[in-house]
């Protein structure tokens, strides 16, 4: 088992371990998307402001990116499962006090210790998925396990917002708590296994040889992640672009149904990555990155100008099938570049790279829409589609050209 990673690898894609990750991940993901809708409305019905609302999730934002950077380097040394497990408890302990929460204080104490389980749970869980997939297989597992969370956010938000204006706040949050609950006796029945690199650090306690060598950067983000985190970064900047602002533009340009781009892009977005995941297994990823920003690139260039419905259907298609396509790759090749031992490590530093783009791309687009016009905001949000393509080529030529002692990109072969 040395160099393998947490779970039992099997030979095959669809593995108990596998599924039953899936459906945690399902659970967790209804949740979250019950409570983001619902937490504003929440917060209102207490007399206070939206702004409330938005300090509370920023606050939690923050919180959760910190304990989503530390999950890393615990859970490649620690039992993973046993983190998991902790952070579910804390997780239906959060939900039982939103429903007590009937202050400010309280809710940004349950929002907070919701969002910091919530954090560390999706990035040391699909670790523990991913580790039963062989190599040949882990495009195509990465866009399946992927399809769970999907399909919850397609129907959670709405479910969430449905039980706020009908003041049904303690169904909701009872709801999540049971969901949180059920997981935690799911996971119960998977079998986890220790990393090498945990059996070795176990291994040097028990002998008393283990050193404490103090606070160090590297045990928590990992270098070899860093470019396929950075196109995650720009993934943030854009998506938080079209799902903070699309709306409102919308209804600023008197495009009343602007919401059937949500329902569109998510359709497509389930069909995109499973099947986009499969071509990395295939292809190199540049086959699905490069033609994966020209399609958002044009999608935001379509909201830019959009005047009616017709071009902002085909636009979420095209940003469906681009985000798809982008963000299935880009976290294959994470996990390529940083080898079994660091893969945990490598999947918090890549979600921490979205968690540092989701919030820079609400203030950037926010303070571009207030200085300019949607037109010009969308029309820059589509030249940062560009950047990050161009970004990338140069990226793949450079290896090309150095190598950096690693075997030279073949565009039709599956990155090393």
């Amino acid at each position: 088992m040395d160099g393998m990673g947490s779970g039992t690898r099997t030979g095959k894609l669809w593995n108990r371990t596998f599924l039953f990750c899936m459906l945690i991940s399902g659970l967790a993901n209804m949740s979250n998307g019950m409570l983001s809708p619902a937490l504003p409305i929440y917060v209102t019905a207490l007399g206070r402001g939206t702004e409330i609302a938005g300090t509370i999730v920023a606050v939690a934002t923050f919180l959760s990116m910190f304990g989503r950077g530390l999950s890393g380097g615990w859970s490649d040394k620690y039992s993973r499962k046993t983190i998991i497990l902790v952070c579910l408890i804390s997780t239906v302990a959060a939900f039982l006090l939103f429903c007590f929460a009937d202050s400010i204080p309280l809710l940004v104490l349950a929002k907070c210790l919701q969002g910091v389980s919530s954090g560390i749970i999706t990035t040391v869980l699909c670790t523990i998925a991913y580790d039963t997939l062989p190599p040949e297989l882990l495009g195509s597992g990465i866009g399946m396990f992927a399809l769970a969370g999907s399909l919850a956010q397609c129907i959670a938000p709405s479910i969430g917002t449905a039980l706020a204006k009908r003041g049904m706040y303690t169904t909701l949050f009872a709801s999540s708590a049971a969901a949180a609950a059920v997981s935690f006796l799911i996971l119960l029945t998977i079998p986890v296994e220790l990393t090498a690199k945990a059996k070795r650090w176990q291994e040097a306690k028990r002998n008393g040889t283990a050193q404490r060598r103090g606070f160090h950067i590297s045990d928590y983000l990992c270098r070899p992640a860093f470019p396929a985190a950075f196109l995650l970064i720009m993934n943030g900047i854009i998506h938080a672009a079209i799902s903070n602002f699309l709306a409102h533009c919308g209804l600023s340009r008197g495009i009343e149904s602007i919401a059937l781009f949500f329902t569109i892009n998510s359709i497509v977005l389930i069909v995109a990555r499973p099947l986009c995941g499969r071509i990395s297994d295939r292809r190199h990823i540049g086959w699905l990155i490069i033609p994966g920003y020209i399609a958002m690139g044009a999608a935001c260039l379509l909201i830019a100008t959009a005047k009616n419905m017709v071009p902002i259907v085909i636009a979420a298609v095209l940003y469906g099938f681009g985000f798809g396509a982008t963000m299935a790759t880009s976290q294959l090749w994470a996990i390529r570049a940083a080898g079994p031992d660091q893969r945990s490590t490598a999947n918090s530093t890549y979600y921490v790279g979205g968690d540092i783009g989701l919030a820079l791309g609400a203030y950037v687009a926010g303070a571009l829409a207030a200085a300019v016009n949607y037109t010009v905001m969308y029309a820059i949000i589509a030249a940062v589609c560009a950047f990050s393509m161009l970004w990338f080529i140069a990226y793949v030529l450079l290896r090309r050209k150095t190598a950096r002692g690693m075997k030279p990109v073949d565009m039709t072969e599956p990155m090393q």
